[in-house]
């Protein structure tokens, strides 16, 4: 989940956008959705991978670290790894 300035988040949600097009290139990203807080000050970037050890070698991908400097400079956020539970489709 990220956070920042309302009036930012637009913004927020085109760099986030940017940088989930570099995450399409790297192994083991299955999908990634982008859900824009309603107070406008969240924005969620929901993204599956096949396995947690993706997500790390995503975070230290030069391309990531470059995309997340601009993001990083209004924005702060927190990772959360999940493991599956129960599917309701």
């Amino acid at each position: 989940m990220f956070n920042c300035d309302a009036a930012r988040q637009d913004e927020w949600l085109e760099h986030l956008t940017t940088l989930n097009q570099v995450q399409r290139g790297l192994p083991g990203l299955i999908s990634a959705t982008l859900h824009r807080g309603v107070n406008g000050r969240t924005v969620g970037n929901y993204v599956v991978r096949a396995a947690a050890e993706g997500w790390k070698a995503m975070t230290r991908h030069p391309d990531v670290v470059e995309d997340m400097r601009p993001i990083m400079a209004f924005a702060t956020f927190e990772p959360h790894l999940q493991e599956p539970g129960e599917v309701i489709s």
